[in-house]
């Protein structure tokens, strides 16, 4: 059984790669049928020249006899589609001026909608990690000087990861610029990440190779390392398997490739390329770099209940550094809603809708066109039918047309 499918499937792909050959053997058989009836009337006594003529009186119209055997075919359906597609592509030189209009017309929908629905789903899309919705974000916030940019000095974040009890731990990170410029490949810069050890526990991300920080590597005076990121590792280090260990100069000095993170994994946003650092416990209130800060909500702990802990926390920080920390307070905010508001994500929403409705008007000038076109042929799907072209096969034929100019738009 499984042969005669395999015969069957062998039959139809030469009938759709070599529609002529096809043609060729169904006019043969025609032939043949002709030449017998012909040599039948002829044994009757008609005349060998008026013995053809009845033959093909008797067999009556071709057109409708090859359409039924075509449809009797187990490839006719293959066969209906290439004669579909070869049409459609004579029909388009036959007429190019429409088939551009269209096929431009059709692309700048496709191109509009396409373009808004990338930068939307990258925006819009969910961290690469477990349970995103249980990182907190813990944004400093000034009232004084009005300013929410949400970073916290380095003892805020010593003082509050030894209080809390909400989040399993705290970890941080500081946008940077890499350069890497290794002797024997062409100097590039990367974007990474300088982060606090226990980042990749917080957001329980498995390296794909090597391993991750630990505490010992952000110790001062430990040696050097780097994580790099998938796409930094495919792109630069052409996916070697043996990089871990290896020895590679970031901002002009060495350091040891410890890991390799997963494919699609690029914390914060867009970064590569991680190294650590651990905040010195002896930077005095209100001074040091500002972090950001974030951690994993503990099992059967809520968001509300991480805001009012830290509201608190601070409170206690403002008590304690009343020169510095008096109008100063800390909120923990959903992470996923600090990397993007929900206003914004219903603006990006709402954009991809009216986008949308870009491809829509297009579509409808399309298919007006269309109609225009469709009224043109009039006379051309009369003489089809006349000749005995099947409804349903007309109405194909012009399916196809359109779906090759839609995917030729689409390209």
């Amino acid at each position: 059984m499984i042969v005669s499918w395999l015969a069957r499937l062998s039959r139809a792909l030469r009938a759709l790669i070599r529609p002529g050959r096809s043609e060729r053997d169904l006019d043969e058989e025609l032939r043949f049928h002709l030449d017998m009836d012909a040599a039948d009337w002829a044994r009757r006594g008609v005349p060998p020249s008026h013995a053809r003529q009845a033959a093909r009186r008797a067999f009556g119209p071709l057109s409708p006899i090859k359409e039924q055997i075509r449809e009797l075919r187990l490839t006719s359906p293959l066969e209906h589609f290439g004669r579909d597609v070869r049409g459609a592509l004579r029909g388009i030189r036959r007429a190019p001026g429409f088939a551009l209009a269209v096929i431009v017309t059709l692309a700048m929908g496709i191109a509009a909608v396409t373009t808004m629905f990338s930068i939307t789903s990258g925006i819009l899309r969910e961290l690469p990690v477990e349970a995103p919705d249980r990182l907190v974000h813990l944004a400093g916030i000034d009232r004084l000087r009005r300013d929410e940019g949400g970073r916290l000095l380095a003892w805020e974040l010593l003082a509050l990861a030894g209080q809390q009890r909400t989040l399993e731990t705290l970890a941080a990170y500081d946008d940077e610029t890499f350069h890497l410029g290794d002797a024997s490949r062409f100097a590039q810069r990367w974007s990474g990440a300088v982060i606090t050890p226990g980042v990749f526990e917080v957001l329980r991300v498995r390296p794909a190779l090597g391993r991750t920080v630990t505490v010992e590597d952000g110790r001062p005076g430990a040696p050097p390392v780097v994580i790099l990121g998938h796409t930094l590792w495919t792109r630069r280090y052409d996916a070697d398997p043996t990089i871990v260990g290896r020895e590679i100069r970031v901002n002009g000095l060495p350091r040891t490739v410890i890991g390799v993170m997963p494919d699609g994994f690029r914390f914060p946003v867009e970064q590569d390329l991680w190294t650590p650092f651990a905040p010195s416990a002896s930077a005095a209130p209100g001074e040091g770099t500002g972090w950001t800060v974030f951690g994993r909500l503990r099992d059967g702990r809520s968001l509300d209940e991480a805001r009012v802990e830290f509201q608190s926390l601070a409170a206690r920080l403002a008590a304690a550094s009343p020169a510095t920390h008096a109008e100063r307070t800390v909120q923990a905010r959903s992470y996923r809603d600090e990397l993007v508001p929900p206003r914004a994500r219903m603006i990006f929403r709402v954009m991809l809708l009216v986008v949308s409705f870009v491809l829509l008007v297009a579509c409808a000038n399309a298919a007006n066109l269309l109609l225009t076109r469709a009224m043109a042929r009039r006379h051309e799907v009369a003489v089809r039918s006349a000749l005995g072209g099947a409804r349903y096969r007309i109405l194909t034929q012009l399916l196809t047309e359109v779906l090759v100019l839609a995917a030729i738009a689409g390209l």
